[in-house]
């Protein structure tokens, strides 16, 4: 007889949605197409002042997808890991977790590193961030690349797992504290101030997502969105932060409300919650291919400027790199895995071995006991 984790009396985890596989996708294409634009097209393409199309196109790549992309896919992270926040440390699967993203974090800080060292003196340029220095203070703090976003998810999944039993609103307090301290001292976004996004996924993730099956709900979010980021030109920048965050949820709920609509159009779904089922590849390895493509604008520019002269072209180019690119990343994940690197991407057994030893591996259900005879 098949035993299913119901008659063991064990929490079976929660099942995907294909929405939120969905917008995962959809996140990590808008993260490649920012990358795209703003390192390897913009140098290249002409000023878009003048060219409608265009300027726009820039607009809503640099500005409107940069406040959307980033706390939607931190959010639904969170919402995925809540099941191990409630865990807590002492089971396998929130360690593991933990131990993975760390893995990860380290393993590409040094690749990152390595292939800095290796080309971006041919650039004709020295950073600080390509010295033994800078690559512990990358190692400590996310200083360059999109890496910060797995520094997040691991120092969150470890700081909620740890504290799920203290209060929700003292946690989010405890994570909004923290990223403004951080916003101030770095005066930059990505990195810890936006951690409370993965928290509110965590922690009140549930209630998000009901509350983007409201149409008030989320054309109001989708109105006080805009509204927000209009009034953050008028804010004195060193007391933004709550703006930001608030921005942030409002265009979470708005977006998690049209992805659901979305979702039932199934030549979107199914593409985009394939992509989003592989965003770790995606993620990690879009970085060096954009580096790359940059590099051979800067040396070759007029195997470019030709093509970018049309406002048409301005907006299809980068479109078709970005998916070449999201595609080429999640088969040289394949590739690397199948000769034997898969732990770029995964710790070595003994590690988790290790890390999972003495550890819970399932939750039980509270269960009545036979009385006595």
């Amino acid at each position: 007889m098949h035993v299913t984790p119901q008659s063991q009396g064990v929490t079976p985890p929660p099942a995907r949605l294909a929405w939120i596989d969905m917008a995962r996708g959809f996140c990590v294409i808008a993260v490649v197409l920012l990358h795209v634009g703003l390192f390897h097209v913009a140098p290249l393409a002409p000023d878009p002042h003048g060219r409608p199309l265009s300027r726009a196109w820039v607009l809503f790549n640099e500005a409107v997808l940069a406040d959307l992309r980033m706390p939607l896919l931190l959010l639904l992270s969170g919402y995925l890991a809540r099941t191990k926040v409630r865990e807590g440390l002492s089971y396998v699967r929130t360690r593991v977790a933990i131990l993975t993203n760390l893995h990860l974090y380290v393993v590409w800080t040094l690749v990152f590193f390595a292939l800095g060292v290796l080309f971006y003196p041919s650039l004709g340029s020295r950073f600080t961030g390509w010295s033994i220095p800078g690559l512990l203070a990358s190692l400590l703090y996310p200083q360059t690349g999109p890496l910060w976003f797995v520094y997040v998810l691991f120092v969150s999944l470890a700081v909620l797992a740890a504290a799920r039993r203290v209060p929700t609103p003292v946690v989010l307090l405890g994570f909004f504290a923290v990223g403004w301290a951080a916003i101030a001292l770095t005066h930059e976004s990505a990195g810890l101030p936006r951690a409370i996004f993965y928290a509110f996924g965590a922690l009140l993730g549930e209630r998000l997502v009901r509350l983007a099956d409201s149409r008030v709900a989320a054309l109001v979010s989708l109105v006080a969105y805009g509204g927000l980021m209009a009034a953050i030109e008028k804010v004195d920048p060193a007391y933004s932060y709550p703006v930001i965050v608030l921005a942030g949820l409002c265009a979470a709920v708005a977006f998690m409300a049209i992805s659901k609509v979305l979702a039932r159009v199934r030549f979107l779904r199914e593409p985009g919650a394939w992509i989003g089922r592989r965003t770790l590849g995606v993620y990690v390895l879009h970085w060096p291919l954009v580096a790359l493509l940059t590099w051979v604008g800067t040396r070759r520019p007029e195997w470019f400027r030709p093509m970018l002269g049309s406002q048409v072209v301005d907006v299809a180019y980068p479109i078709l790199v970005t998916a070449a690119i999201v595609l080429l990343s999640i088969a040289l994940e394949r590739v690397l895995r199948s000769v034997g690197l898969g732990d770029l991407f995964d710790p070595p057994r003994w590690i988790v071995d290790r890390v999972s030893r003495s550890a819970r591996h399932t939750r039980e259900q509270p269960q009545s006991l036979p009385r006595a005879a």
